[in-house]
């Protein structure tokens, strides 16, 4: 399945059910299947609101910045075997208190505003 499949299939049901409204707004680095023109075209005539970050930029992509406090969290576990990193790999997922998530634009408010003199 394509990335543009997936797209089709789950963004606005998966929008619709965490209650997003109809204006949400997607999130993509500048991966190459998120740039794809077919993709990009889908996105603009079907979403419209889009927010573009860097590749690999922890600072201001919140996805990064998520998977990067994931990371730290699960290698905290000492995991030893698949199921075991499966298991909390989902475990610490659904641990992602509101606070953690909240902290991801903020940070980006403080990195557009560039440093502090």
């Amino acid at each position: 399945m394509g990335y543009i499949n997936i797209l089709k299939e789950n963004l606005k049901q998966r929008a619709q059910h965490l209650n997003l409204g109809e204006d949400f707004c997607i999130i993509q680095d500048n991966d190459p299947k998120h740039t794809a023109h077919n993709v990009k075209l889908w996105l603009l005539y079907s979403i419209g609101n889009q927010l573009h970050s860097p590749t690999k930029s922890h600072d201001i992509n919140p996805m990064e910045r998520l998977g990067d406090f994931l990371e730290r969290k699960i290698l905290q576990q000492g995991i030893t075997s698949k199921d075991m990193l499966k298991r909390v790999i989902i475990t610490e997922w659904n641990n992602v208190s509101s606070e953690e998530t909240q902290t991801v634009p903020i940070y980006a408010q403080t990195i557009e505003k560039g440093p502090v003199t």
